[in-house]
Parts: C-alpha cells; sequence; structure tokens
C-alpha cells in the first residue's frame, strides 16, 4: 500500500497542466497551434496523445502516438473549430509509451477557446412602405 501512495506521490503532479494554450478565433474559423516537443535524452521517447473534451466537436489532434527522436523537436498540432460563441476548453494528454528502459513523463496541456467576434454570413436590405 504505501508503494502504491509512493507511486501516486510522483505521477500525479505530473497530470495537472503545465500550459493554457489559448485559441482566438472568429466564430465559425478553424485554428491550428503547434505544441513543440522536445527529447533532451539519447533515446526516442513514444507518447500516447489524448484530447478529452465536454465538447468533442470543437478541438482535434491528428495522431494518437507520436515518436520522438533524440536530442529533437517536433511540433504537434492541434486544430479548433469554433462552433459556438461560449468558451469551451479541453485537456491535451501526452502518456508515456514505454520502449526499453525509457520513463519519460506525463504532461497534460490545457486548450482553451477564445471567440472574440462573428463574421455575418449575409446582409440583406430591404425597402417597404410603412403605414
Amino acid at each position: 500500500m504505501v508503494l502504491f501512495l509512493a507511486q501516486l506521490y510522483q505521477a500525479l503532479p505530473h497530470y495537472k497542466p503545465k500550459e493554457t494554450i489559448e485559441f482566438p478565433a472568429v466564430l465559425g474559423d478553424l485554428v491550428t497551434k503547434n505544441i513543440e516537443l522536445t527529447n533532451p535524452s539519447n533515446n526516442p521517447i513514444s507518447y500516447h496523445v489524448e484530447l478529452e473534451s465536454s465538447h468533442p466537436l470543437d478541438f482535434f489532434k491528428d495522431e494518437d502516438t507520436i515518436r520522438i527522436p533524440p536530442k529533437e523537436s517536433i511540433n504537434y498540432p492541434v486544430r479548433f473549430q469554433s462552433r459556438i460563441s461560449a468558451p469551451v476548453d479541453a485537456r491535451l494528454i501526452f502518456t508515456n509509451v514505454k520502449e526499453g528502459n525509457v520513463q519519460a513523463a506525463a504532461m497534460v496541456f490545457k486548450l482553451v477557446s477564445n471567440v472574440h467576434s462573428r463574421n455575418s454570413i449575409a446582409e440583406i436590405k430591404a425597402e417597404t412602405k410603412l403605414y
């Protein structure tokens, strides 16, 4: 039991979001942001990517697993499609896929929408007599 609690004590702080990524957009637009992930070790690191959202149609990820070569960086794209003007948030979670003796910490990013305006679809002008 003590060993289990020690494991939780070491692992759970990594599931607190490292950073909040804001997606400013006009209603109906598609916004893409890249998250740069760096591997400082001499071994490749693989991550399983999970997207948790209360609105699953707003945020999109490209791949379910990624592999970062040793001493290199990659950009992981995340897309946001603004459907509603209310703020929407999600969590992007990178968990380690164990390969050999390489153990990497989990990374969590909070994704937040910021729809600041909207474009009209059409403008209709009408003239009529007023009685």
